[in-house]
Parts: C-alpha cells; sequence; structure tokens
C-alpha cells in the first residue's frame, strides 16, 4: 500500500479527534457507476476502517488546551490597570491566548513536530483569540452611598468568513465587578491608584471551520487487479468552543508622568465545553471510474481547566483621558499558558 505525504495529513487531521473518547467511521457510498465495484469497495473501506485507529490518538487534553486558551483570550479590553477613574471609561480591545505544556521548550515552539512530539496524555496545548471587545466601566459610588464601587459591561463579536473555505466567529459577553480598597494616592508627577480586587461572570463562544482542500490522488491501494485511489479530498474541521469564567483578581498600578504600570495577582474559574469534529471527503476511483464517495468523520468534547491561577501585567500611557494599553498574563500551574493584548480606550 502507498500512502504519500498529503494522505499523511488527513491522516494527522482524523488523529486529533481520535481520543480514547471518540468514535472514528468510514464511510464508502457507491455511486451509480459503481455497480459492480461493490467487492473493491467494501474491500478499501475495510482497509481503511482497520487502518485509522491504529494511528496514534492525541488525547483529549488537546481539546482541553483549545479551551483553556479560549479563557486566558477572554479579556480583551480590560480596564484593571486604570481603577479610580472619576466617573466611566471605555475601552477596545482584543486578546490572544495560548496554552503551553510544560515540556515544550522555546526551541522546540520553533519547530511544529517537535511540539507534536511532546502533546501527550499529561499535557496540553492550545491558542484562542478575541477579535473585538468593548468594555463599558461606571464609577456605580457616584450613584449609590457606597464607596470605590466600579462596574462593567464586557461585549465582543468577531465574523470572518473568507471563501466559503474558512469561518471565524467569536461572542462574548460578560458584567464585572470591581472594589477599590483604598483611594490611592494622586501627586504631581505620580498616582498610585491604589488597590482593587475585582470578580464577575464572562460567557464566550468560539466556532473555527475551515475546508482544506489537499490536491489530487492522495491516497492509491491495489486491490485484486484493480488500482483504486481517492481523489480531490477535502478535509474539514470543526471546533466549536463555549466557556463561562469566572475571574478573581487583585490589582494595583502606578503612574508616572504619562507611563502607566500595573500589577496583579488572580485566578480564572472556568467551565464549560470544546466540541470537536474533524474528517475527509473525497472521491474513490477504480482507474477513471468515479465508483464511491469517502467521508472519514471523527471528534470528541471536552472542557477547560476548571482552576488557573495567573499573574498579571499591564503596560501602557495615559494622555489627558485617552489610554493605550499593553495587558499580559502569565498562567501559571501543571501546565502554563500565556494572554497578550492591545487596548485603547478613555477614561473620565
Amino acid at each position: 500500500m502507498y500512502i504519500n505525504k498529503r494522505f499523511s495529513l488527513v491522516l494527522l487531521l482524523v488523529f486529533l479527534a481520535a481520543t480514547a473518547f471518540a468514535q472514528l467511521s468510514v464511510t464508502l457510498t457507491p455511486t451509480d457507476a459503481g455497480a459492480g465495484y461493490e467487492a473493491v469497495i467494501k474491500a478499501l473501506e475495510n482497509t481503511l476502517s482497520d487502518e485509522l485507529p491504529d494511528i496514534p490518538a492525541i488525547p483529549k487534553n488537546l481539546m482541553q488546551g483549545f479551551a483553556d486558551a479560549s479563557v486566558f483570550a477572554g479579556h480583551g479590553a480590560t480596564q484593571r490597570a486604570f481603577g479610580g477613574y472619576n466617573l466611566f471609561a471605555i475601552t477596545v480591545g482584543g486578546m490572544v491566548g495560548v496554552r503551553i505544556p510544560s515540556a515544550i521548550s522555546f526551541s522546540d515552539a520553533l519547530d511544529p513536530s517537535d511540539v507534536m512530539d511532546k502533546i501527550d496524555e499529561n499535557s496540553a496545548f492550545g491558542m484562542g483569540i478575541q477579535g473585538i471587545n468593548v468594555e463599558l466601566g461606571l464609577h456605580v459610588s457616584r450613584f449609590i452611598p457606597l464607596d470605590n464601587i466600579y462596574a462593567a459591561l464586557r461585549f465582543g463579536y468577531l465574523n470572518l468568513d473568507i471563501e466559503d473555505q474558512l469561518n471565524f466567529k467569536t461572542f462574548q459577553i460578560g458584567a464585572l465587578g470591581r472594589y477599590q480598597f483604598f483611594d490611592g494616592i494622586n501627586l504631581l508627577f505620580f498616582k498610585w491608584r491604589g488597590l482593587t480586587v475585582g470578580t464577575g461572570f464572562i460567557i464566550q463562544k468560539t466556532e473555527l471551520g475551515f475546508d482544506f482542500p489537499l490536491g489530487d490522488e492522495v491516497y492509491s491501494e491495489t486491490i485484486g487487479l484493480q488500482t483504486v485511489s481517492i481523489n480531490d479530498p477535502v478535509a474539514t474541521f470543526d471546533m466549536t468552543i463555549t466557556t463561562y469564567t469566572i475571574p478573581l483578581e487583585v490589582t494595583t498600578a502606578v503612574q508616572l508622568l504619562i507611563f502607566n504600570l500595573g500589577v496583579g495577582l488572580g485566578a480564572d474559574m472556568a467551565f464549560g465545553n470544546n466540541d470537536l469534529s474533524i474528517g475527509m471527503d473525497g472521491r474513490v476511483y477504480s482507474g477513471t471510474t468515479h465508483v464511491a464517495n469517502a467521508s472519514i468523520d471523527g471528534g470528541g468534547k471536552n472542557g477547560p481547566t476548571f482552576f488557573n491561577p495567573k499573574l498579571m501585567a499591564n503596560i501602557g500611557i495615559k494622555l489627558g483621558p485617552v489610554i493605550l494599553d499593553v495587558p499580559m498574563t502569565y498562567y501559571f500551574g501543571k501546565d502554563s499558558g500565556l494572554s497578550l493584548g492591545v487596548t485603547l480606550g478613555a477614561v473620565f
């Protein structure tokens, strides 16, 4: 049997879904022209069914890694480094999150094959993006007889559809509350923004789907006296991540002239699911006769890590009411994680 590199890519896509709890399905559906080729079609279907389960499976932790990364990316447009404003704040921003297996070094990250080798049953890997978020903050204490209370609403949405081959959609909505323990210090060129504790509830959903043509012939098998091939294959990948996050944060920040620096400690408590389906569709030929249509399908489901401790930092500038901020977060634990974003806004 001959399997070339492009068919190896198909197998790679399939084994992403071939977790211990996922079921692979190989189906060959005869065409009208396939009458008389039933035995060859059935033999090919049995061959594929026997071989695909032998592909080494990346475990369910891969899906957990993508769910974790979605949680990490869920803090776009954050106002955590600009507490203590007088009335209200509005910010716009995006964020990228990555779950990194503890076994992966920086040099491994330069070679995708090394990364794949080190994703095993005890580690997780994934990436998440929140494209455009808006956060509206309000100094609630200006309207109620309780001091130093701030509230915010966060909303995010992005929908990209590229030539019906790639679809990427994100949605987020959340409510946040912050309490400033100390009023801070405000001098001529220096400002300490006090110590703030915050929490909230964030709902987000990410959908990623793409169809990837793999070329012409990717598989060839000689059965009896006939050569059977799978032609014009298209790999399919669909991932739907729905997460619910409760952030717990303690933050502080200082401003010197126009430069603003924030630091913090906290954790994201998260739950939800990452639902993954993956496969391939192609046409089966015996010689030049289109005898069947091929479909390989698999999938699985897993949720994010529940407790994600984190260290936070923000580097930015403030010119009058206008702010530009770069929020960064390091998640520590058995596997580490990172998030990085850019925020633009105004506080009054």
